[in-house]
């Protein structure tokens, strides 16, 4: 997260950057969506792995910024026993699954006006998600977020996805390569394959939260390679096995 004259700095500006006063995405994942639609407005997503409503959100300042609609994602679950109960520490708060998931629910809808549906994302009927959002319906979305834990279940999410009818112009997919017990290597590897084949550009790979920490992917559909800003396309970053998010951003 970085403040107003910090954005100001970005190597790619775009339109209306200038007067952001924050963002809000873990590394800059929402500033670079915006990069490479040049500050869309009015723009539509699917979030698989939602995390917090706002804290490390990709996807609220384009909802609360840029009027963007679209679906949030975070896991359901499903495999908790009816009886397992949920400590929230730093609240001294403890829930049943049911209470848990109203918790959540709660939490969610006080700060997003777009909808977060609790499911799991490796098992459930992507076609029938998207269908039942009116918000997604065109079978174009701009913004697509795939991160979810551990990189094998993101990958399972994401080799299960309608790529044949459904498009996605710009993708962030977490592939947590570093990880070497959760075999993040090989998760980058396969992801990466199955996207080139689905019609989809590396843009910025490797992407870390500072050296050596190589954790997520970010992508563009060539078939909307004109809607893209093409200094995007010429600021390409693929062959580092490391790129610090703030030298990719901003040459620091």
């Amino acid at each position: 997260m970085l403040l107003r004259n910090d954005l100001k700095k970005l190597i790619i500006p775009f339109k209306g950057s200038n007067s952001l006063e924050t963002n809000y995405s873990e590394v800059f994942q929402d500033i670079f969506v915006l990069q490479c639609l040049n500050g869309k407005k009015g723009g539509t997503y699917l979030e698989i792995g939602a995390g917090d409503p706002i804290n490390g959100s990709n996807t609220y300042l384009l909802e609360k910024e840029l009027e963007w609609t679209g679906l949030s994602i975070d896991y359901g679950w499903d495999d908790w026993n009816d009886d397992t109960i949920i400590k929230i520490h730093c609240d001294n708060l403890v829930f049943t699954k049911d209470e848990f998931r109203k918790y959540w629910m709660g939490q969610w809808n006080k700060f997003r006006d777009q909808p977060l549906l609790l499911t799991n994302a490796t098992t459930c009927n992507w076609t029938n998600v998207i269908n039942n959002n009116a918000n997604l319906k065109h079978k174009v979305i701009d913004y697509l977020q795939v991160d979810i834990d551990p990189s094998e279940n993101t990958y399972k999410c994401l080799e299960r996805l309608p790529f044949d009818t459904v498009d996605f112009k710009v993708i962030t997919y977490e592939h947590d390569a570093y990880d070497v017990e959760e075999n993040g290597e090989k998760w980058r590897i396969k992801s990466r394959k199955l996207l080139e084949s689905k019609g989809y550009i590396l843009i910025a790979g490797n992407i870390s939260k500072e050296c050596c920490s190589p954790f997520e992917d970010w992508w563009v559909n060539l078939k909307y390679i004109n809607e893209i800003n093409p200094l995007i396309i010429k600021h390409r970053k693929t062959f580092e096995e490391s790129l610090p998010v703030m030298e990719y951003l901003f040459n620091k």
